[in-house]
């Protein structure tokens, strides 16, 4: 369960980020799965990071939709629906008091198998849950009235298996719905991209971005262009954010802000960066910089 911090974002927010390395040659793989890699030259708080408990073994589809499976409300999913939150019979909150809507597509492939996304939508059904005196909440009053909704991306690994590559629950401190992953061709590669902005104060979102001209889905690395970033960045400043709203996959840029975090607000903003860049198999490689500076190029 994600701590709640200083930038005020929602104590039930849940996000389960992961990318795995896929080799398919044939069989399942044996998985491996690594937290996402969080840029070193940005402010490190605008993105939710990974968790690493995420379950990444392959399974069946329907392991992955069927919500009523016993190991399915895991600490996470127990927190976000509130289960075991007491209900105006004194009984305590269940699966069953929701009722759950689900939507997948196939939304890519990579070296012949299938890619697809899962979106599943939990909803309260009516009279069944004491409903939290502040909707869209969860705690001690309850259980939220917002509905909750599930994304996860998933590879396939094999024949009928998939392995989940990427997570992330809301309840209303993400747009939603949430989006759907797109697929961009870029230099000849074809890049999945997932983007969801959180609603409130700051420049968060969860996202990932993969390569899928590999064996297996792999992750797009992006610290050459945040380098670059870094070394226009005035003296004193942070870049505000170099993916999530800043990064338009289609056109190669990077449209971002450096920010004084010692000054006021109105005057916080020390420069305009635009970044132009290209794909060089799963990096990201700086072309050139504009740079707008209101201190000057330290």
């Amino acid at each position: 369960m994600q701590q709640e911090t200083s930038h005020a974002r929602g104590c039930f927010a849940v996000v389960l980020v992961l990318v795995c390395s896929l080799a398919v040659r044939g069989q399942v793989p044996a998985p491996r799965a690594n937290p996402v890699p969080r840029a070193d030259t940005k402010d490190s708080d605008s993105r939710e990071p990974g968790e690493s408990h995420l379950d990444t073994r392959p399974y069946p589809l329907t392991h992955f939709l069927d919500v009523h499976r016993p190991d399915f409300a895991g600490p996470a999913a127990s927190a976000a629906l509130c289960l075991g939150c007491p209900k105006e019979n004194g009984k305590a909150t269940a699966l069953a008091d929701y009722d759950v809507v689900t939507e997948k597509r196939r939304v890519g492939t990579y070296a012949g198998h299938a890619l697809l996304e899962a979106h599943l939508t939990f909803s309260l059904k009516a009279g069944s849950v004491r409903r939290s005196s502040e909707q869209g909440t969860a705690g001690a009053a309850g259980p939220a009235a917002a509905p909750l909704e599930w994304k996860l991306i998933l590879a396939e690994v094999g024949r009928g298996l998939y392995q989940q590559i990427y997570g992330i629950s809301s309840s209303g401190d993400y747009l939603m719905p949430l989006s759907w992953s797109e697929v961009f061709f870029l230099e000849g590669q074809h890049i999945l991209a997932s983007n969801d902005p959180q609603i409130g104060k700051g420049p968060f979102c969860s996202d990932g971005y993969w390569n899928l001209d590999r064996p297996g889905p792999e992750r797009m690395d992006f610290s050459q262009v945040d380098i670059a970033l870094n070394d226009y960045t005035p003296k004193g400043s942070i870049i505000l954010e170099s993916r999530c709203w800043a990064l338009d996959l289609a056109t190669e840029t990077i449209r971002t802000v450096a920010r004084r975090p010692d000054v006021p607000d109105w005057d916080r903003t020390s420069a305009d960066l635009t970044l132009y860049f290209h794909v060089e198999g799963s990096r990201a490689i700086p072309d050139h910089i504009e740079s707008l500076s209101t201190t000057g190029h330290d």
